[in-house]
């Protein structure tokens, strides 16, 4: 809230300078690298681990939304009252999550302090290295995002610099993602061996990479964005979901902070290199590199961990907890 309602004033006043925005944008993954774990790890507190998965859905199903109806009204705003206001109004309406979440009453699970952060964190690697599943989830998840994500950076690009054209594809891209969401993720959360589906989803995005990067024809560009985008939310919500379920309560909100690190905090690093390589290769050729590997990450897993072919996930278990006590009583969890 309080950052739009600065980049309003800086607006408002005309004292905005682009130096601003990146000071802006800097604060916004800061506060959102605080926020983001703290709001998934709370979604088991709401919901109950026995539906924390359903939760997460939920939770990006809404997500989806927002990134399809979110730059439309915006920019409707923006072309009607122009961007000062908007900003106003941007600032105004968190008035409205902030109201709500004063009035949520729960009971968090308990859990104990100790030295800082750096034991902390210091445990959670500890614990990732002991479960070899988690480590796959985390390799999953960042393939997507940094392979696959950032290419939507050079979007612009693809459609040649006309802004309609631009539209479309971001609309089917964010069709895509919102029909995974509510239909294949559910039913991918339902399959027998979550391996598979995981490694199969990035297949997909890394297959309909190379198909983008080979056509010039626009209706079968839109096709090849709404595709990557089927795979994308299987990746990323099932990730997530399970990265709680697997966890121990002590040990969520930590490992969601390593999730959102490896994750969202690689989004800027990953945009630059797509970038410089859609610059020094060209636009089709930094896409196609891209699915490539996609498609050779994904069967190296499922051939280099064969365990993962067969796994069916299992919420933690009292060894799990066990073992937490154990880093706990050696002073490795904090």
């Amino acid at each position: 809230m309080c950052l739009a309602f600065t980049l309003a004033a800086l607006l408002q006043t005309g004292f905005a300078q682009l130096l601003h925005v990146y000071v802006l944008a800097f604060c916004l993954g800061t506060i959102t690298s605080i926020d983001f774990p703290a709001q998934q790890a709370f979604l088991g507190d709401l919901a109950g681990m026995a539906e924390v998965r359903r939760a997460v859905n939920l939770n990006a199903m809404v997500l989806q939304v927002s990134r399809m109806l979110g730059p439309a009204v915006a920019g409707s705003l923006v072309a009607w009252l122009g961007a000062a206001p908007a900003f106003w109004i941007n600032g105004v309406s968190f008035g409205a999550v902030i109201g709500s979440l004063l009035l949520v009453r729960t009971q968090p699970a308990a859990t104990q302090r100790g030295a800082g952060a750096a034991g902390g964190m210091g445990a959670a690697l500890d614990f990732i290295r002991s479960q070899p599943r988690i480590q796959d989830l985390l390799v999953f998840e960042m393939l997507p995002t940094f392979l696959g994500l950032a290419v939507l950076t050079i979007v612009p690009a693809v459609a040649r610099g006309v802004p309609q054209v631009t539209g479309w594809l971001l609309a089917a891209s964010g069709f895509g993602a919102l029909l995974s969401t509510v239909v294949l993720v559910t039913l991918s959360q339902a399959a027998r061996y979550t391996g598979r589906v995981v490694a199969g989803a990035v297949l997909w995005m890394g297959a309909w990479f190379t198909v983008l990067s080979f056509v010039q024809w626009l209706p079968l560009q839109l096709v090849s964005m709404f595709g990557i985008s089927l795979g994308a939310p299987v990746v990323m919500t099932m990730a997530l979901g399970l990265m709680q379920v697997l966890a121990p309560p002590g040990m969520r909100a930590r490992l969601l902070s390593i999730f959102t690190m490896l994750s969202f905090g690689m989004q800027p690093f990953a945009a630059l290199l797509i970038c410089h390589n859609a610059d020094a290769l060209g636009t089709a050729l930094a896409i196609c590199i891209s699915g490539v590997i996609l498609i050779c990450a994904a069967l190296l897993m499922l051939a280099l961990r064969p365990d993962l072919r067969t796994w069916q996930p299992q919420p933690a278990s009292p060894q799990s907890h066990t073992n937490e006590a154990r880093l706990r009583s050696t002073g490795r969890l904090m």
